[in-house]
C-alpha cells in the first residue's frame, strides 16, 4: 500500500510539474506563446501521466479490496484507510467529467458551439470559467490554451505570414513552424570548424574519450552491484555518481560524434532545447551529488559512533532520489524562459552542444529579466554547493590533523583526496564558464572550458576513484576477473 502510495506521489510531481512551470513563465511573460513542439510536448506528458494517475488508482483501489472483515475494529480500519483513497478519487474523476467534453460534440461538431468559439478567438464567457477551474482542480492550473485572444490579432493570425508584417504578428507566431513564420526551426552547431581530415581525427578522438568514460564508469557501477563488500553508502553513492556520468557524456557526445561525419551540423529547435534541458539537469544532479558525497564523508570521519545510526538506508536512499531529481526541477524554469525567447535568425552556434549563453544572444531582443534569473540562478547553485563541500572538507580536513594515529590520517586523506580532485575539476571548470555569462569569454576559450566538464571530467573520475582506493581496486579486480575466468571455463 505505501510503495503504491510512494509512486503515485512521486508521479504527481512529475504531473504539476508538466504544466505549473509553463504557468509560472506565462504569468511573467507579455506574449503567453508556446511553439509547436512544445504544445504538443505538454500535450502528450501531461495526458500521459494523467492517465498513469488512473492506473494508479486502479491499482491502490484493488490492493485496499476488502472481501469480508468480521470485526467491527477491522471494519473502522477498512473504512478509514479507504476514506482518504475515496476522497483522491472524487477530486480527480470529478473534476476530468465536469470538463471532459460529451461524446456528442466531438461526433458531431456541427453543433458544437465551443468548437466554433475557440476557432473565432475564446471560449464562451458562460463557459470559459469552469472549464478552467474544473481543469484547475486535477492540474493545480490549466495551460494557457483557451485564454481570451485580443481581438485585433485574430485575423493576422488567420492570413499567411508576410515578412513585411508587424512586429506583432511576429511576436504571436515565433514559436510556430518555420512554414508560416520566419522563426528559426533549427540550429546550426559549429563545433570545432576545421578540414575534413581533422574532422575525422576529431571524430576518432572523441569516439575513444566516449568509449573508455563508458566502460570507466560502467565498471564501477557494476563493481558496486555486485561486490556485497562495496554496498555501504559512500560506494552506492560512488555507484550512482558513475551511472549519473554515462547518462550525461550521452546527452552530448554522440550528437558531437554526428556532427564531426556531417556536413550539415544542423540540430532541431526541440532537439536542441531536450540537450540544454538534459545535460545541464544532470550537471545539475552531478552538483547535488557531490554535496551528497562530501556530506558523507564527512558523518563518517567526523562522527564515526553516530555514522551508522545517521546514514540509514531511508536516509541515503532519501538523498540519492533527491540527487536525481533535483536538477531535473531546478532546470525546468530557466529552459522555459530561454525557450520562450524569439529567434528569428540567425541560427549558428558556434559550440559543440546547445549552451545557453549562446541561444541568449541568438535572441532577436534582448530579455534583461531572463539573463538576470539565468545569472542568479547560476550563482546560487555553483556557489552554493561549491561552499558547502568546501566547508565540509574543512571540517573533515580538521578532524584528521587531530587524528593520532598515522594510518588513519593516511586512510582518511586518501579516501578523501579523490574526491577533492573531482570537485575542482567540476565547479573549476563550470564556476569560470558560468558564474558570469556573458559574451566575455573569447568562444574558444569557452569550447575548451566546456570540454572539461562535459567531457574530460567523467572521463577522469573512473581512474580517480580506482587508483586511489584499494577496496575498490579489489573489487574490480574481482568482479571482472571472475567473469574472465568463467568464460574462460
Amino acid at each position: 500500500m505505501y510503495i503504491l502510495l510512494a509512486n503515485f506521489s512521486f508521479l504527481e510531481i512529475w504531473y504539476v510539474t508538466s504544466t505549473v512551470p509553463n504557468m509560472l513563465a506565462n504569468f511573467l511573460s507579455e506574449t503567453n506563446t508556446i511553439s509547436f513542439s512544445g504544445c504538443f510536448l505538454q500535450f502528450y506528458f501531461f495526458f500521459s501521466m494523467g492517465t498513469t494517475e488512473t492506473f494508479f488508482l486502479s491499482a491502490m483501489a484493488f490492493d485496499r479490496a476488502v472481501l469480508k472483515v468480521p470485526s467491527a475494529e477491522g471494519r473502522q480500519k477498512a473504512f478509514s484507510t479507504c476514506g482518504s483513497h475515496l476522497a483522491v478519487v472524487s477530486l480527480f474523476y470529478g473534476s476530468i467529467m465536469v470538463i471532459a467534453p460529451p461524446a456528442s460534440t466531438i461526433a458531431h461538431p456541427e453543433r458544437n458551439s465551443d468548437r466554433e468559439a475557440l476557432r473565432s478567438g475564446g471560449w464562451p464567457e458562460e463557459n470559459c470559467c469552469w472549464r478552467k477551474t474544473g481543469a484547475g482542480s486535477h492540474a493545480i492550473g490549466h495551460p494557457k490554451f483557451h485564454h481570451q485572444r485580443l481581438p485585433q490579432r485574430q485575423p493576422k493570425q488567420r492570413r499567411p505570414f508576410k515578412p513585411a508584417g508587424g512586429a506583432g504578428v511576429r511576436d504571436s507566431l515565433m514559436n510556430v513552424s518555420g512554414r508560416e513564420t520566419n522563426s528559426v526551426s533549427h540550429f546550426i552547431l559549429m563545433g570545432f570548424p576545421s578540414s575534413p581530415e581533422m574532422q575525422l581525427l576529431y571524430f576518432g578522438l572523441f569516439l575513444v574519450a566516449y568509449t573508455l568514460t563508458l566502460m570507466g564508469n560502467t565498471a564501477i557501477a557494476c563493481a558496486v552491484r555486485w561486490d556485497w563488500r562495496l554496498h555501504t553508502p559512500m560506494y552506492i553513492l560512488l555507484g550512482n555518481f558513475s551511472f549519473l556520468e554515462i547518462c550525461y557524456v550521452t546527452t552530448t557526445i554522440p550528437n558531437m560524434l554526428a556532427n564531426f561525419l556531417s556536413t550539415s551540423k544542423s540540430i532541431s529547435f526541440v532537439s536542441c532545447f531536450a540537450q540544454f534541458y538534459f545535460f545541464f539537469s544532470l550537471g545539475c544532479d552531478e552538483g547535488f551529488f557531490l554535496c551528497i558525497m562530501a556530506f558523507d564523508r564527512y558523518l563518517a570521519i567526523c562522527r564515526p559512533l553516530h555514522y551508522p545510526h545517521i546514514m540509514t538506508k531511508q536516509l541515503y536512499t532519501g538523498l540519492i532520489i533527491f540527487g536525481w531529481s533535483g536538477g531535473f526541477i531546478l532546470f525546468l524554469t530557466p529552459v522555459v524562459l530561454i525557450s520562450q525567447l524569439p529567434y528569428c535568425g540567425p541560427n549558428i552556434i558556434n559550440h559543440f552542444i546547445c549552451d545557453p549563453v549562446p541561444l541568449m544572444m541568438l535572441s532577436c531582443s534582448e530579455d534583461t529579466t531572463t539573463q538576470f534569473i539565468y545569472s542568479t540562478f547560476n550563482a546560487v547553485f555553483m556557489v552554493g554547493t561549491f561552499l558547502f563541500i568546501l566547508c565540509s572538507y574543512a571540517l573533515v580536513i580538521l578532524a584528521v590533523l587531530r587524528m593520532s594515529s598515522a594510518a588513519s590520517k593516511h586512510k582518511a586523506f586518501s579516501t578523501c583526496a579523490s574526491h577533492l580532485a573531482v570537485v575542482i575539476l567540476f565547479f573549476g571548470s563550470v564556476i569560470v564558464m558560468y558564474l558570469s555569462p556573458g559574451p566575455g569569454h573569447p568562444v574558444e576559450v569557452q569550447k575548451i572550458v566546456a570540454l572539461f566538464y562535459s567531457v574530460i571530467t567523467p572521463l577522469c573520475n573512473p581512474l580517480i576513484y580506482s587508483l586511489r582506493n584499494k577496496e575498490m581496486k579489489d573489487a574490480l579486480r574481482k568482479v571482472f576477473g571472475t567473469e574472465i575466468h568463467s568464460h574462460k571455463t
